[in-house]
């Protein structure tokens, strides 16, 4: 089914940080096959509603997408999917993402400010905490022998392997992260999980 969350992302305790990243890799997936020659007999419609239809469903087309700040922040601030600032380069709307989520904890406009600008240095991976992204992220590397078909199948051995970074941000985080600290926190703590809330809805004939 076009847009469903793989199943490890649904369970119980599966993290927001963890659905920025794999929709990357889906969306990855989806362009490679478009360019694939196996597609050469599909007419240049049927590919692009394809890709469309993927992308769609994050975005929303014609109904509510599965994007949401909190997704481009999660995946911000745990270290185990920190983006490098090459990769955040070519990602869109995360600033406006990050201003939302802290508008929630911050109101004002200069405590939001100063929260925003740890979120860039964090990105920067200086000092200890960036030894702590790079440590975790070298947990989440496969084996030299181990090959993937698809973007989406090595995201998923990747996030198999995460762990909650609640203590990192309390031990470590807050001394050089003080403002986004409570923040990563309580969205490490926030599950991702859909699965009981679609089954309550389809029983109520609301989805």
């Amino acid at each position: 089914r076009v847009g469903a969350p793989p199943r490890h992302v649904r369970l119980r305790g599966g993290k927001l940080s963890r659905v920025y990243a794999l929709f990357s890799a889906v969306s990855a997936d989806a362009d490679a096959w478009a360019a694939n020659t196996a597609t050469r007999h599909f007419s240049s419609e049927t590919i692009a509603a394809a890709t469309r239809a993927v992308k769609g469903r994050w975005l929303g087309d014609g109904r509510s997408g599965l994007r949401d700040p909190l997704h481009s922040f999660a995946w911000l601030v745990d270290p185990f999917t920190t983006p490098t600032e090459a990769t955040l380069q070519a990602a869109s709307g995360w600033e406006n993402d990050c201003i939302e989520v802290l508008g929630r904890f911050y109101p004002d406009a200069l405590e939001r400010e100063r929260a925003l600008d740890e979120v860039k240095r964090l990105v920067r991976r200086h000092g200890e905490w960036g030894a702590l992204v790079t440590r975790k992220q070298a947990l989440l590397a496969p084996p030299a022998d181990v090959r993937f078909e698809t973007a989406t199948e090595r995201e998923i051995y990747k996030q198999c392997r995460m762990s909650s970074v609640a203590s990192d941000w309390c031990l470590i985080g807050a001394t050089h992260f003080p403002k986004i600290a409570p923040v990563a926190v309580r969205v490490d703590e926030m599950s991702a999980r859909s699965a009981d809330v679609e089954r309550v809805c389809k029983l109520h004939n609301l989805a």
